[in-house]
């Protein structure tokens, strides 16, 4: 009976470190598994930190060709004088499209630079309605390359009556913009 209680207390004993080492185990095993989840998180971060200029230049680069395509789409090319008669040539045609007779088209002087972009503008002049007026501005809103009125002057030559509307005379400077590539003008 002797030998029964000693293997009984034995038992309870190691039941009993077993549990305390358990207890101090598992919190170690739980700190443990903590880490190694930090250290899969970090991990990962690492990788995509490490991809980043990769994308970085992948995203600089698409930028690059976004700018010019850009330019491309709205910025004339050429020298002062080509393109002044590319202005020249496009706001016809949208008079043109739009049913409208331009009198007079002159090249202006007046070149502003600003970096690597120039404008350049025309000043053109016609007689026509109110509503021609704002069918050739909204052909020229959506104009590519790019077309921009800088100042306008409109004058009623006709003032309207019942039947017909005012003839309005209409002055307009309108400019264009050109990538400048390292002249001087």
């Amino acid at each position: 009976m002797a030998n029964i209680r000693t293997i009984i207390s034995g038992l309870a004993f190691m039941m009993i470190a077993g549990l305390s080492v358990y207890a101090l185990i598992s919190s170690d095993l739980d700190r443990v598994t903590q880490m190694e989840a930090g250290i899969a998180r970090k991990k990962a971060l690492l990788e995509r930190l490490n991809s980043l200029p990769k994308q970085e230049e992948a995203i600089r680069q698409k930028l690059i060709e976004f700018s010019e395509a850009a330019a491309e789409e709205h910025l004339y090319e050429g020298s002062y004088s080509i393109v002044q008669s590319q202005i020249q040539r496009d706001v016809r045609q949208i008079a043109e499209d739009v049913d409208v007779q331009i009198g007079t088209v002159r090249s202006l002087n007046n070149t502003r630079q600003a970096g690597l972009i120039s404008r350049t503008s025309v000043q053109m002049s016609w007689v026509s309605g109110y509503d021609d007026l704002l069918k050739f501005l909204h052909r020229m809103e959506s104009w590519k390359p790019f077309l921009q009125v800088r100042k306008m002057s409109v004058r009623v030559v006709k003032p309207s009556d019942v039947y017909t509307p005012a003839s309005l005379s209409i002055v307009m400077e309108v400019s264009g913009y050109r990538k400048r590539e390292g002249e001087t003008e």
